[in-house]
């Protein structure tokens, strides 16, 4: 288990900070078939799906402000972006 920067370079999450919606683009489409999961800060979970697409975007509307975390998982291998909705 464990983090990798190219696995990580190759995901886009924008805007950030965002408000209304958010944006998960993959670049690499070896992704499909990851879980995304997006944590607030308090670890509640918020949204948890299996990737099939390149882009996601994600209705935040009825998101509290605040930071949140997503988690992509494809095997052993982890990426983390902190994203903050105004």
């Amino acid at each position: 288990v464990g983090l990798d920067e190219e696995f990580a370079e190759n995901i886009e999450v924008y805007p950030n900070p965002f408000a209304e919606g958010l944006t998960v683009y993959l670049e690499n489409p070896s992704l499909n078939g990851a879980k995304m999961t997006v944590f607030d800060i308090k670890g509640r979970l918020m949204e948890e799906m299996m990737i099939q697409q390149s882009k996601i975007s994600l209705n935040t509307a009825a998101w509290p402000k605040g930071i949140y975390l997503i988690s992509i998982q494809k095997d052993s291998t982890f990426s983390y972006q902190k994203v903050v909705k105004e």
